[in-house]
């Protein structure tokens, strides 16, 4: 019964991340849930990234703005403080993509 509970959970969690982020799942189970989404918010060069004078190979590497790393922070700490049972994280990668995984706390 607790794991039928705990892959509902996930299947919540899931979709309110779903409705703000459009995700790609990897993987959906009682224990995890691994996702993705791409060019979700507004993206940039880094500052020190100088794409014109021909010296970076991967000029494809953009960051979150300011604005859009605090919209997806502020997101993911209501998450974290309506599912507290869960570790909910996430992390920027090339190509614009945003990683997502949560997963059960230890002894919860």
């Amino acid at each position: 019964m607790a794991n039928i509970n705990s892959l509902q959970k996930m299947e919540e969690i899931k979709d309110i991340i779903n409705r703000k982020f459009d995700i790609r799942v990897h993987e959906l189970n009682s224990t995890c849930l691994i996702a993705d989404c791409r060019n979700w918010g507004q993206w940039q060069f880094p500052e020190d990234m100088d794409c014109d004078d021909g010296e970076d190979e991967d000029c494809d590497y953009e960051e979150l703005t300011e604005e859009s790393s605090r919209e997806l922070e502020e997101f993911f700490n209501i998450l974290r403080k309506d599912y507290p049972e869960y570790s909910c994280t996430y992390n920027t990668s090339e190509k614009n993509y945003i990683d997502f995984q949560v997963t059960p706390k230890e002894g919860r």
